[in-house]
């Protein structure tokens, strides 16, 4: 997400910081993802995204957080959490939501995609525009 935002010139006038918090620890020492949501759900569930969009929301001071977690592949899978699997959440001072998301297996354009949807779910918000549509 971040680096799509920074090949835009002036990305600084909205952007305050991007994080990769890749592993659970990460997820609870930068992010403050509750450990008990992640050995819960997992770290790649609905739960876990909001609470990271929560916490970048948080320590950056911005006014919207937005976070992904997901299963890019080609390994990682497992029985119930497939490859492809992604949650994006994002919050702001009315709300903290996420939603789910299922692409292919490809590894690259999982990340593409996932980071074009949370632009998406990041443009709706902005214009007061259900994420469900």
């Amino acid at each position: 997400i971040t680096n799509r935002l920074t090949n835009i010139s002036g990305s600084s006038k909205f952007l305050e910081r991007g994080v990769v918090a890749y592993s659970n620890a990460a997820k609870v020492e930068i992010l403050k993802v509750n450990e008990d949501t992640i050995a819960n759900n997992g770290a790649v569930s609905l739960e876990v995204a909001m609470q990271m969009a929560e916490g970048i929301k948080s320590i950056s001071g911005s006014d919207i957080g937005l976070a992904t977690t997901g299963i890019m592949g080609p390994t990682g899978a497992t029985p119930t959490k497939p490859v492809g699997l992604v949650y994006i959440g994002i919050c702001d001072d009315k709300i903290c939501t996420a939603k789910e998301f299922r692409f292919g297996d490809d590894r690259l354009l999982n990340k593409d995609r996932a980071s074009q949807a949370a632009l998406e779910m990041l443009r709706r918000n902005l214009l007061g525009i259900s994420y469900d549509d």
